[in-house]
């Protein structure tokens, strides 16, 4: 059955190509602009990932004193999860909240990310 298949596309590709060469108005889209259109493809794409250099981000963490631990817990696994990868999205750093905006300051940090309490109001 697949051989099948492998007979027709070549049958049909060797016939379009012949139609091709025969019409030279069709020449040039035929055998020259894939060449090319490939070519520009290659300078524009060839070097995607190896310029591709990504830093983890350095954050510092505060997780206040009013927070349940299973919440507290949650939410570090949810940052260990991010850093933790053979590429980590993050660098954190558990802190107080003052030290963070020490760090922050400083410049030794990015951000800093507060998991609070939060109270809803009706």
């Amino acid at each position: 059955m697949k051989n099948c298949h492998i007979q027709k596309f070549v049958h049909c590709f060797r016939y379009y190509f012949l139609i091709c060469i025969r019409d030279h108005s069709q020449l040039f889209w035929c055998l020259a602009f894939p060449v090319l259109l490939s070519t520009l493809f290659y300078f524009a794409f060839g070097n995607l990932t190896r310029s591709e250099n990504f830093n983890a981000i350095p954050v510092a963490i505060v997780i206040q004193d009013n927070i349940p631990s299973d919440s507290a817990n949650a939410f570090r696994k949810v940052i260990d999860s991010l850093s933790s990868s053979s590429d980590p999205f993050l660098s954190p750093t558990y802190t107080a909240e003052t030290d963070a905006q020490k760090m922050l300051q400083e410049n030794d940090v990015s951000g800093i990310l507060i998991l609070q309490k939060t109270v809803l109001c009706n």
